[in-house]
């Protein structure tokens, strides 16, 4: 055997290991690229009340399977609160207003707007129910937009046998119309399976102006936005400012957003949420009472229109560099905002040239 023969094996050995370790080093480090760029970064921004919290909780139905009756029965005292909520403020309201309710129903009124305790028994339901159908209650109802009442109070004040039996376990479309006030920031990582896995990492910001100034701490490093604006509150006001206008300040905050240069270039989805409400409205409330340049009646697309014009104005406005894709939205169907999301994502996912 010729002298040396033993090492010039060993070193080619370790030459064969070290490649194998390059490549498999190499492979991990091109399966964490794809990786990171398979995720997302997505803020859901908008002025409070707008929905945004209910695409939040829609990324769990659509990406996780839904709730398990454990996380749905956690929400039955948020749907009493709401419920509660919805008849004592139609109640008082009916009360300024000067509405007189059935005289059988005014010792009712009492006891409702009275009511102190947190969950609803069959005995309340019942009354709830009874003064729900009374023709001033629903009187005021009709005039919701001069006062601040939830939009899912209808939802629920026509349900409420159903919440107040004993073993009441929300359901899932009780939990997307259920209505808590997001304060500070709601972050959760969603994957998208399909073809492709991708993944979201969504945060959602309480969009009450007491909650914009923790804002800037997400901005930087995001994909995209997701601006959410209720185009049926053309006609509402601010419950922290009941001098302006919802659309107006959800339209002044949207140019404050694209306007900003942590966002150059950055694509921007704007949702205008609730088309569901603002079909069924604009049928009988003109908006030119608010936007006095708006000429259309009241006719559903000269209207939706009108605001999709009015927001791309703001955009145009601020010079942004950055791609603005507009989607009419209701937050409470599931199969609504899935189409939606799954076109967003397979957009962002072109961009970067990756094969959907």
């Amino acid at each position: 055997m010729p002298c040396g023969g033993s090492a010039a094996v060993d070193v080619d050995e370790e030459l064969v290991a070290a490649q194998k370790l390059s490549k498999k080093i190499d492979k991990e480090m091109k399966a964490g690229v794809h990786a990171e760029n398979m995720k997302k970064k997505m803020l859901l921004l908008g002025a409070g009340e707008s929905g945004k919290s209910t695409i939040f909780k829609q990324m769990q139905v659509i990406t996780s399977g839904g709730y398990t009756k454990q996380e749905l029965a956690s929400f039955k005292w948020i749907i009493h609160r709401n419920v509660l909520d919805a008849i004592q403020i139609l109640v008082r309201q009916a009360g300024e207003f000067g509405i007189p309710l059935a005289e059988e129903n005014e010792e009712r009124a009492e006891k409702v707007e009275l009511w102190e305790g947190e969950n609803i028994n069959p005995e309340l339901a019942e009354e709830i129910s009874i003064l729900w159908k009374d023709p001033g209650i629903q009187i005021c109802f009709e005039r919701r937009a001069e006062f601040q009442l939830g939009d899912a109070s209808k939802y629920f004040l026509e349900a409420v046998s159903r919440i107040g039996v004993p073993d009441f376990v929300p359901t899932e479309e009780d939990v997307l119309h259920a209505r808590v006030r997001t304060s500070g920031v709601v972050s959760k990582e969603f994957l998208l399976s399909g073809s492709v896995d991708r993944t979201i990492e969504l945060f959602d910001v309480g969009g009450q102006r007491s909650e914009r100034r923790r804002w800037i701490h997400y901005f930087d490093h995001v994909d995209s936005i997701i601006f959410v604006a209720a185009i049926s509150e053309y006609d509402q006001v601010l419950a922290e400012d009941d001098s302006k206008n919802r659309l107006e300040e959800a339209l002044d905050l949207f140019e404050q957003i694209v306007s900003s240069h942590h966002f150059d270039g950055t694509s921007v989805y704007l949702f205008l949420n609730k088309r569901d409400l603002f079909a069924e409205k604009i049928r009988k409330v003109d908006p030119k009472s608010w936007f006095p340049d708006y000429k259309g009646g009241c006719d559903h697309d000269a209207a939706a229109d009108f605001f999709k014009k009015k927001f791309q104005e703001r955009m145009d406005a601020t010079k942004s560099t950055s791609p603005l894709y507009m989607h009419m939205t209701c937050a409470t169907d599931t199969g609504n905002i899935k189409f939606v999301l799954d076109a967003i994502f397979e957009d962002e996912m072109q961009q970067l040239g990756v094969e959907i």
